[in-house]
């Protein structure tokens, strides 16, 4: 007899499988670049792991390679509804994300490009290239498939690195989808 104490209207999502690391291998949140997408861009999930496909939409401008940054991933945040039926548990609602920019290149060029990029444009995704896994041979990177913005602005402090420092955004029930580095992108 199934249970029925999970009343839950997306019925059709199936655990799917699961698996462990292969030899206790743990990753770390090292993300030392990334390829923005504009809203427009052709990439989707099908497409995100093919390095010609990746350099067409930079190629293209509808996508931007930005190296020697630093991203982070932090923990999401549930956004919960109490139930309108007594004795339900809170329903999860959504999952607002969020992440840390910090880029030292600060120079005029870059400067032009962080005022657009910290002004609350959307973009149509991101993906996050895992420095230390693919320098450790799992050429893995971070797909997140969302409309991301980002806030923030130049950071300037005595005896401090100057830098672009903010926070990029978004809303998303999934997990940034683990993903085969696209070749070339990164090298």
């Amino acid at each position: 007899m199934p249970l029925t104490n999970c009343t839950d209207y997306a019925c059709s999502d199936e655990l799917g499988e699961y698996q462990e690391n292969v030899c206790n291998k743990e990753f770390v949140g090292d993300f030392s670049a990334g390829v923005l997408f504009n809203c427009d861009s052709e990439i989707d999930d099908t497409s995100i792991e093919d390095g010609t496909a990746v350099q067409a939409e930079i190629d293209a401008s509808r996508a931007k390679l930005i190296t020697g940054a630093l991203f982070t991933i932090e923990d999401p945040a549930p956004q919960e509804a109490e139930s309108q039926v007594p004795c339900r548990p809170k329903s999860v609602t959504g999952i607002q994300r969020t992440g840390n920019y910090n880029n030292p290149n600060v120079n005029s060029g870059n400067d032009d490009f962080h005022d657009v990029l910290f002004s609350g444009k959307k973009f149509g995704g991101l993906l996050l290239y895992e420095c230390t896994s693919n320098k450790n041979g799992n050429a893995q990177s971070k797909w997140i498939n969302s409309a991301i913005s980002f806030t923030g602005g130049l950071s300037a402090k005595p005896k401090t690195i100057q830098a672009y420092a903010g926070k990029f955004n978004w809303d998303s029930m999934k997990n940034p989808k683990t993903v085969a580095t696209p070749a070339g992108i990164f090298d």
